[in-house]
């Protein structure tokens, strides 16, 4: 038995009840459910155009580039608030170890 067809042919009459309902948040949760994306590790090259392939190496990479990007190393002083302290509106989260 070719389950392939009978897959193509529930599928094509889900997407043709879906299509007539006029719902847009149900053919949108279909066309989802029908094209999930699988999850891929980020292509990235180190500084000789080579491809990484190590998680580790990846993010180490990719922290050294934002961090070469975002950081100012000439900062050394951060300047003190300015403004009248007041109470937080929620606590800060207790850190445990």
């Amino acid at each position: 038995m070719d389950f392939s067809n009978a897959i193509s042919s529930l599928e094509a009459i889900e997407i043709e009840a879906i299509d007539n309902a006029n719902n847009d948040d149900a053919m949108f949760s279909a066309v989802k459910a029908l094209n999930p994306k699988t999850f891929e590790n980020p292509k990235v090259e180190d500084s000789e155009g080579k491809l990484i392939t190590n998680l580790n190496d990846i993010l180490l990479t990719v922290a050294d580039h934002f961090k070469n990007k975002l950081r100012d190393e000439s900062l050394t002083d951060i300047k003190p608030f300015q403004g009248k302290p007041r109470p937080l509106n929620k606590p800060l989260p207790s850190r445990t170890a």
